[in-house]
C-alpha cells in the first residue's frame, strides 16, 4: 500500500523536474536568441546613425520656393532622433515577446502569458489607432507652428532694421523697436495658440480648457 502511494508522487516529481529541465533549457536558447537580435539591433542602428552623421551635409532642407520650413541640421537632428527612437521600439517589442514567451515554457506561468500579451497589446492598439486618427491634427499644428517660426523672424528682421536706422517710418523712434518687437512677438503667439487651441488633444474637456 505504501508502494502504491509514492509511485504517483515519484512519477510526479520526475514529471515536474523534467519539466522545469525543458523550461530552463528552452528559456536559455530563447535568452540567447534575444541577446543576438538585441546585438544585431544595437549595431545595425549605430551603422545608420554613423551615415547620418556622416551624409548630414548632403540632406536638403525643405523649402517652399525661397522660403526654408526646415533646415538641413533640423531634417538630420529628427532624424537621428527618429532612429533613436526606434531603436528603443524595437527594444521594448523585443523584450515585450520575450518574457511572455518564458512563461509559456512552465506549465505553472503559461496561463500568464496571454493575459500579459492583452494587458500591453489592448492599451497599444488603442494608442495607435488613436494616433493614426490624429495625424491630421498634428501635421495642421506642425504647420502652423513653422508658419509663425518664419513670420516671428521676418518680423524680427524688420524690427531689427528699424533699430539700426535703415529701416525708416514716420514717427517711429529706434529705441522703440525692440519693446515694440516683444509686443509683437506676444500678439502673434496668442495669436497661432488661438488657431491651434481646437486642434490640440483634450480640447474638448473642461479640465483642459481651464
Amino acid at each position: 500500500g505504501e508502494l502504491q502511494t509514492a509511485l504517483p508522487e515519484v512519477f510526479s516529481l520526475q514529471s515536474t523536474l523534467r519539466a522545469i529541465g525543458f523550461g530552463l533549457l528552452r528559456t536559455l536558447i530563447a535568452t540567447l536568441a534575444m541577446l543576438g537580435l538585441v546585438w544585431l539591433v544595437r549595431r545595425g542602428f549605430t551603422r545608420l546613425q554613423v551615415l547620418i552623421e556622416k551624409y548630414r551635409d548632403a540632406i536638403p532642407s525643405v523649402r517652399i520656393k525661397t522660403l526654408e520650413l526646415l533646415s538641413a541640421s533640423v531634417l538630420a537632428s529628427a532624424l537621428d532622433g527618429a532612429v533613436r527612437l526606434l531603436r528603443i521600439l524595437l527594444f521594448v517589442v523585443l523584450f515585450y515577446f520575450y518574457i511572455p514567451l518564458v512563461l509559456t515554457f512552465f506549465p505553472w506561468t503559461a496561463k500568464y502569458a496571454d493575459r500579459l500579451l492583452d494587458y500591453v497589446l489592448d492599451p497599444v492598439v488603442a494608442v495607435l489607432v488613436k494616433t493614426a486618427a490624429y495625424l491630421p491634427n498634428i501635421l495642421f499644428i506642425a504647420v502652423i507652428v513653422a508658419v509663425t517660426r518664419y513670420v516671428l523672424k521676418a518680423v524680427k528682421l524688420v524690427f531689427d532694421a528699424l533699430e539700426r536706422g535703415t529701416l525708416t517710418f514716420g514717427g517711429f523712434e529706434r529705441d522703440w523697436a525692440d519693446p515694440t518687437y516683444k509686443i509683437a512677438r506676444f500678439l502673434i503667439g496668442a495669436f497661432a495658440l488661438v488657431v491651434i487651441f481646437p486642434y490640440l488633444p483634450g480640447a474638448e474637456s473642461p479640465a483642459f480648457r481651464g
